[in-house]
């Protein structure tokens, strides 16, 4: 039990925090002038700045995130497309780095949780699909091409 509530309260909010920083850090890459990333819903616990990239962590973390990243001159198709897909292949390399450790010998069962939302991160949001005004990053690729 102990090991899910580890899992719910600090490796979920990871989770999505390395999908967020992959939009965000593509994003800086294509010269974004204002990036930010959400973490939570509720009440606004930190707000910082890191790298010029605006973090901000609500009371409830795990409850969704999301990363908007503005541009004086719009985003070309392509850039879109490469800000979108950042997210789920930073999800997809870190279920990687968690199955080397794994192998490795580091088999509990946080490890073996955080694998498998990893994965589910990746594999959901590149389907696209919309609901009331998020997209996921699959809809958003699916619109650019």
């Amino acid at each position: 039990m102990i090991s899910f509530i580890i899992f719910v309260m600090i490796f979920v909010p990871l989770s999505q925090f390395t999908h967020e920083l992959g939009h965000a850090i593509v994003a800086k890459h294509f010269q974004a002038n204002l990036v930010k990333i959400y973490l939570g819903k509720g009440k606004l616990v930190i707000h910082k700045k890191v790298f010029g990239i605006y973090i901000y962590i609500y009371a409830f973390i795990w409850v969704g995130a999301y990363t908007t990243g503005e541009r004086n001159d719009p985003y070309k198709t392509a850039e879109k497309v490469l800000i979108s897909v950042a997210g789920p292949i930073c999800n997809g390399l870190l279920a990687v780095i968690l199955l080397i450790l794994y192998i490795s010998g580091y088999n509990n069962i946080v490890i073996q949780l955080t694998f498998a939302f990893n994965i589910w991160l990746c594999l959901i949001n590149c389907i696209p699909f919309k609901i009331g005004q998020m997209e996921s990053d699959g809809y958003t690729i699916y619109k650019m091409l």
